[in-house]
């Protein structure tokens, strides 16, 4: 598993093309650009650019590299996920005893938890092996090294965070075609609604991200989705077929029963 953070298809080292996937080097890398997309997402880029991104990792890197890619949302040579998703550029130009101290503030502290489900949501149903960096399950803050690597909060955990990764640990490994389901994008166009489906014989799962404001609706082609992460389903309503209307901020991992199922 090499740590590459570009795309490890087409890397150029100390003036060397390197040739990683050629069967002599390395069996896949850390997946540096689908945290890289998920960034841009949240931060207010469009589902097409993440799609785009996405897509041209799947064209340059073999199938089987592809879906053992170590995904990440953070690392130790980042800063923390949550700070990332929450902090303002003025308080990036803060000293290094500023941001050796610095906590984000109670209302940018939601806003970056909301975006962090979202972020967890994509890393853990996308092609690859989810990876969690110790702390970032539990609400851990911290800008970059060494501030990034302060010890596990013991006691402190955001308990509401936690139980939601535990969740999505659950549904990934209940959920055989997150490991190895085709992928689908959809509705890219809609700027602030990423959605695409994940497939495998008769399994199907749509994946509706919402990072915007507003409810989105969206259009599924079935009798009836089950949301894994709330338990909540939608059921098909003649004429106008199965709408499932997102909230702000929010993802949904829908199981879809089809008309022949």
């Amino acid at each position: 598993m090499g740590e590459v953070w570009e795309d490890a298809s087409n890397k150029i080292s100390y003036s060397e093309r390197r040739r990683y996937f050629q069967g002599g080097e390395l069996d896949s890398v850390m997946n540096y650009p689908l945290r890289d997309a998920i960034f841009g997402f949240l931060n207010g880029g469009t589902a097409e650019h993440f799609a785009e991104s996405m897509e041209c990792i799947r064209e340059n890197y073999p199938r089987d590299v592809f879906y053992n890619l170590m995904n990440v949302v953070g690392t130790h040579d980042t800063a923390r996920a949550l700070t990332l998703l929450g902090v303002t550029e003025n308080e990036w130009k803060m000293d290094r005893n500023g941001r050796a101290h610095y906590q984000l503030p109670p209302d940018r502290l939601e806003i970056a938890l909301r975006r962090l489900r979202m972020a967890a949501v994509i890393q853990f149903t996308m092609p690859g092996s989810p990876t969690i960096y110790y702390g970032d399950e539990a609400g851990q803050q911290g800008f970059e090294d060494p501030f990034n690597r302060q010890t596990y909060p013991w006691g402190h955990e955001n308990q509401e965070l936690l139980a939601f990764y535990r969740k999505l640990c659950e549904i990934r490994a209940e959920e055989q075609t997150l490991a190895d389901g085709d992928l689908q994008f959809s509705d890219t166009t809609a700027g602030a609604l990423l959605r695409y489906e994940r497939t495998s014989g008769d399994s199907r799962l749509v994946i509706a991200v919402n990072r915007g404001h507003q409810y989105v609706e969206t259009k599924i082609d079935a009798l009836y989705a089950l949301d894994l992460l709330s338990g909540e389903g939608f059921a098909y309503a003649d004429p106008d077929g199965l709408i499932v209307s997102v909230p702000p901020e929010t993802a949904y991992i829908l199981r879809c029963v089809n008309a022949a199922d």
